[in-house]
């Protein structure tokens, strides 16, 4: 990220990858209320979006911050083996390094048991060090260490009588691992290695350090993390380890949505099943209902680390986010929006539209309230109500009730449709949507935690930079700094999709399209069907260029799937709701809330993916009265930043912060 700020000024939400947070990783772990108890003698499947808390999840879990997490100040060692019964070992499938096990005029069988030594040695290297570690900490004797290094060294074919320590037994496995390394990109130069059975090494060495240390319920767990990167053959072996568990070593995956290549194991006809196998767990979907819970508790263990905020204690209100970001107000926003403005925009459509009126005393009691009234959103509101042909006494009665205070259906109308009736003032008044306020940031998070640690970073940098914000005298982030803090991390958000292999091309072109699409429908004069920003499609029924779209967009949450929640047509007897990632919704300026959808047919779907310029165009035409521009440089591929602004071809600019 880049450093917008004053560089005296120290924003807990600098870091937001589980990776930089250094060995003290465990002070930032949040929601054990809801993430204890996943790790079991059953496998786990973790599932996520990119940023959704999996990395984290698993390196809280590892052997080293445990060791750490439970050091005792008094004895200046760790208590690991007294308060847990789980050493974790974290495995990250890189790209770079998985791809490296495949092709180079080799079969994926050949590989198979290359990668499978080396998946072997890899992990046996990690329990070395545990078991080291351990002993020098004098947590447990292993005076059987140079039997358990015999036995198990002679899996990989070294002399089982000169290894007799589990240091001895690291290093000789470390420098398999660089042979392997070596081997895998040198193939017709470098003899092949000794290869180890892929499994057996692990399993037996996992049960001697299990009962040597002598702890009931004591067990290894390997965290395979960012399984969607691993080939079909790698997610084939490893399924295989999750299907044949064992006692004292137990395998855990860390996967994306639509990540698993294949369910199959090694074994013919043989394959993993959830709850059966392995425990599956969606974290943006089990986190939901406590998500703001979650994040109130990682934001307070990041804003406890100030110095100005570490005296206060758990609890304490200085330590609570939304205190910073306040809550979104539509009063405030409205006033925003027509501020500057002392004429009234849609006052030449109001006009028309109690002409219309017939029975002139209705007419002109309806134009009194109206006047009388200085509420800009009530006003517009009432424009709406006309416009969707809802009748005139209706309307005022209900007025005039509101307006004294009763009860009265302006508060139903209100619910239903006064966002979207803001989206129609930014129009009237050409102001951008401003995205202010906890709960805003929260549905603009999407469910991914890092999404919010992102959006409070640019927020409190901005406030730094802005407003001279600093911990300790200043407990409030302005709406101004807050809506450029959103709108920044929205078009950043947006700029990166082509990068997302393998059709980030594709999925950017049809996100720009459906973002243009929703923008359009959030202007429509009637607001008859507010704040649509998400579509059904059947997936079963696309082209297979279009369901690999939809796959990419969803492994890496560009879209967020729900199930079918209303069916409108008899055709709609089953398929998913594909959400546009709300983290968009500024760059788009649509809504960030979960409202309604736009029903697309396949051949308008398939064609939004691969159509040329008329079909495509025909389609967003049809559906949202957009005419795109530019199309043309999009559907060649080549310069994503290019066509980016030539793509809006209306005559209504965007506002610039």
């Amino acid at each position: 990220m880049d450093n917008m700020g004053n560089k005296a000024f120290l924003n807990p939400f600098s870091i937001n990858r589980a990776e930089h947070l250094g060995a003290d990783l465990y002070r930032y772990f949040a929601g054990d209320n809801i993430l204890g108890g996943l790790l079991s003698s059953k496998s786990l499947v973790l599932q996520g979006g990119r940023g959704s808390g999996k990395t984290m999840f698993f390196m809280y879990h590892a052997y080293e911050s445990k060791k750490r997490q439970h050091m005792d100040s008094s004895t200046k060692g760790s208590r690991i083996l007294e308060e847990e019964k789980i050493l974790g070992i974290y495995f990250k499938a890189e790209p770079d390094l998985v791809t490296g096990f495949r092709k180079k005029g080799q079969e994926a069988e050949w590989w198979l048991d290359v990668f499978g030594h080396y998946f072997n040695v890899t992990i046996c290297e990690a329990m070395c060090h545990i078991a080291a570690d351990l002993k020098e900490s004098k947590l447990t004797s292993f005076t059987d260490e140079a039997k358990i290094c015999s036995s198990i060294s002679r899996n990989f074919g070294f002399d089982g009588t000169g290894i007799t320590t589990f240091k001895q037994f690291a290093e000789n496995l470390e420098a398999d691992e660089d042979e392997v390394l070596l081997y895998i990109n040198n193939i017709d130069r470098q003899p092949k290695p000794f290869l180890s059975q892929p499994s057996r090494a692990m399993r037996r060495f996992a049960t001697m350090l299990v009962n040597s240390i002598g702890i009931e319920g004591l067990v290894f767990h390997v965290f395979v993390d960012e399984f969607e990167n691993l080939e079909f053959y790698q997610q084939q072996l490893i399924n295989s380890l999750i299907k044949n568990p064992d006692r004292c070593i137990v395998f855990d995956v860390g996967v994306r949505k639509r990540g698993f290549k294949t369910y199959t194991t090694l074994a013919e006809n043989e394959q993993i099943s959830a709850w059966n196998d392995f425990r599956p767990f969606d974290l943006e979907e089990e986190i939901s209902n406590g998500y703001s819970n979650f994040i109130q508790e990682i934001c307070a263990k990041r804003l406890r680390t100030m110095p100005e905020l570490s005296d206060y204690e758990e609890g304490d209100e200085r330590l609570r986010i939304d205190s910073f970001l306040g809550s979104f107000d539509i009063k405030k926003e409205v006033d925003l929006i027509v501020s500057d403005r002392k004429t009234i925009p849609y006052i030449k459509e109001l006009e028309m539209r109690l002409a219309k009126i017939i029975d002139p005393d209705e007419r002109q009691r309806l134009y009194e309230a109206i006047a009388k009234n200085d509420d800009p959103l009530i006003n517009r509101l009432t424009l709406v109500l006309l416009s969707q042909r809802k009748k005139a006494d209706q309307i005022l009665s209900e007025l005039e009730k509101y307006q004294g205070g009763l009860d009265s259906k302006y508060k139903e109308w209100l619910h239903n449709y006064g966002l979207g009736v803001v989206f129609l003032l930014c129009r009237d008044y050409r102001q951008r949507k401003r995205y202010f306020g906890y709960d805003t940031f929260l549905q603009l998070s999407s469910g991914i935690p890092r999404y919010f640690i992102q959006l409070c970073f640019y927020a409190f940098e901005y406030a730094s930079k802005d407003d001279n914000f600093a911990f300790g005298t200043d407990n409030k982030i302005s709406i101004q700094v807050q809506d450029k803090a959103a709108y920044h991390l929205s078009v950043s958000k947006v700029d990166e999709i082509d990068t997302y292999p393998p059709v980030g091309h594709k999925l950017k072109r049809l996100v720009l399209i459906l973002g243009r699409i929703f923008e359009q429908l959030h202007k429509r004069s009637s607001v008859s069907e507010p704040e649509i920003n998400h579509f059904y499609i059947d997936f079963d029924a696309v082209s297979e260029s279009a369901k690999e779209v939809l796959n990419s967009g969803l492994m890496w949450a560009v879209f967020q799937s729900r199930p079918l929640t209303k069916i409108k047509s008899k055709e709609q007897t089953r398929g998913l709701e594909y959400h546009l990632n709300h983290i968009y919704a500024p760059y788009f300026e649509i809504s960030y809330r979960r409202k309604r959808r736009l029903d697309i047919s396949i051949a308008e779907f398939n064609k939004l993916v691969d159509g040329n310029e008329a079909d495509a165009s025909a389609v967003a035409q049809k559906l949202g009265k957009v005419k795109l521009g530019g199309l043309m440089d999009l559907l060649q591929f080549e310069d994503m930043q290019a066509y980016q602004i030539d793509l809006w071809s209306s005559d209504e600019s965007k506002q610039n912060l």
